[in-house]
């Protein structure tokens, strides 16, 4: 018996999106995905852990196992936190758009107030045009990578934002979240630096919003560029996957097809 895994449920024109994507991209190398792609965007809501009984809740949701005899599995050190439970951390989170292109993390932002399609237009107008015209001075069109977000990078606004900016986006299928290197590798590397950091404080150190924020970009722009380029260049190995399966969800590590 095995316990069953959370993946996202395909529909049948989810899966033939995905398998036709695979056919297309299936051959390109790992230069051909560094150098068209100038910039993968995503969001990512971001608790923020300000003292010690919250660092501790975000280091239990990191634990995927431990060794113990029989008979200490309820045990304290042995179980962790339901990931459906609310914990409220006592301090306001932050939605940030990062942006990932050139083997670092270009952006890293943090959007006030709620996301919709004018929230959008700003970031493209604004934020996202300003970061791809300072790294590619010599270029007045980008092709960026995001996901299918209707509320705010498929909105008329965001739309119309994008041409306007010379903004064109490499489009993946719906309910591909395994095909965006922020969803497959950032956020997850970015959680795990930042429960490292932690691991090393005393129960009382606090910090403030602003200082938690800081530590968050800090650790996003100092990412190591053969972390950034071999996970965007992990395409290569998905896309094979992706064919292989026919569409179909694929394993993602490296424990096999």
């Amino acid at each position: 018996f095995r316990k069953q895994r959370n993946k996202l449920r395909l529909s049948k024109k989810d899966v033939q999106a995905r398998y036709a994507f695979s056919k297309k991209y299936k051959d390109k190398k790992k230069w051909w995905w560094l150098k068209k792609l100038k910039m993968i965007i995503d969001l990512k809501h971001f608790p923020t852990y300000l003292h010690g009984a919250g660092r501790d809740y975000a280091a239990a949701r990191e634990v995927r196992g431990a060794y113990r005899t029989k008979g200490q599995g309820l045990d304290e050190p042995y179980t962790v936190v339901p990931k459906g439970l609310r914990y409220n951390p006592g301090s306001k989170g932050a939605l940030v758009a990062a942006g990932v292109g050139s083997g670092k993390v270009l952006m890293w932002h943090v959007i006030d107030g709620v996301w919709n399609g004018q929230a959008a237009a700003d970031l493209y107008k604004g934020t996202v045009l300003k970061t791809l015209k300072k790294k590619y001075k010599d270029r007045t069109r980008f092709t960026i990578l995001e996901d299918n977000d209707p509320t705010g990078f498929q909105s008329a606004k965001g739309l119309a934002a994008k041409r306007d900016a010379r903004i064109d986006v490499f489009t993946i299928p719906k309910r591909s979240p395994d095909l965006n290197v922020c969803d497959y590798a950032l956020w997850k590397q970015m959680n795990r630096l930042m429960r490292r950091q932690e691991s090393k404080w005393s129960a009382d150190r606090r910090e403030s919003r602003e200082q938690y924020l800081e530590r968050l970009r800090r650790t996003a722009r100092n990412l190591p560029k053969k972390f950034v380029e071999d996970s965007i260049g992990d395409m290569v190995r998905r896309c094979a996957r992706l064919y292989e399966r026919k569409g179909k969800v694929f394993e993602e590590g490296g424990r096999g097809k």
